[in-house]
């Protein structure tokens, strides 16, 4: 019976070695590719992760071997890191156009302060402060509702000819934008068109006249806004 409980063990500890060997080549991934994505000053996704999460909590990785011996090993983890982490006081997270994140680590905050009131035993303060929260939430709502208000959307707008994206400037601040960000811009030589990504800034009536206008100009040929 021992015998057979130690060659079981013995298996087990064979099986799981060759996994962890599995898993440490696929997390090191490719060291050109890796050498590549650090030269143009990016980071690595599982770093990007550790810097988001609580210090010295656990990540549990959901698929780290996904796409193991398939297209060659091309693409490890299938290009995808997913997983489950914690978020003790809430993340902002910054893309290239927008930020993520206010809402959850406010509200947590904003939470943490109410439980304080309330445990102090200042019923009379928690409960004015719950219901100024509330009139915030809903007047915030009713303006978005109306259109009232400031908004950042970003707008691609695509060419059916090569023109200086100066032509799609002069677009949108003849309908009210005045603040504006090129974000990328490309240039189809085979096509013969441009596709230029703008953040702008301005409230949501002026933002959709931003379409109307562009479907006058003969050299547009489509936009998306969101």
């Amino acid at each position: 019976m021992v015998s057979e409980f130690q060659e079981n063990y013995e298996y087990f500890q064979t099986i799981l070695t060759d996994y962890q060997k599995i898993l440490e080549s696929v997390r090191s991934g490719n060291p050109k590719a890796m050498e590549k994505h650090l030269e143009r000053g990016k980071i690595p996704a599982r770093q990007r992760i550790r810097m988001i999460l609580d210090p010295d909590t656990p990540f549990m990785e959901l698929s780290p071997l996904a796409a193991y011996n398939l297209y060659d090993n091309a693409a490890p983890y299938a290009g995808i890191v997913t997983g489950i982490g914690f978020l003790g006081a809430g993340a902002l997270i910054r893309t290239t156009d927008k930020i993520f994140g206010f809402t959850t680590a406010a509200s947590i905050w904003l939470f943490a302060i109410l439980g304080l009131i309330i445990g102090l035993g200042q019923y009379r303060i928690g409960l004015n402060l719950y219901v100024i929260i509330w009139m915030v939430v809903l007047c915030d709502n009713i303006l978005a509702k109306k259109g009232i208000g400031s908004y950042q959307q970003k707008i691609v707008v695509s060419t059916n000819k090569i023109i200086d994206e100066g032509e799609i400037i002069k677009v949108l601040k003849e309908n009210g934008v005045k603040k504006y960000k090129l974000m990328n811009l490309e240039i189809n030589k085979k096509k013969g068109g441009i596709s230029s990504t703008f953040l702008i800034d301005g409230s949501k009536e002026k933002i959709k006249k931003i379409h109307k206008a562009l479907l006058t100009v003969e050299w547009f040929e489509s936009c998306h806004i969101g």
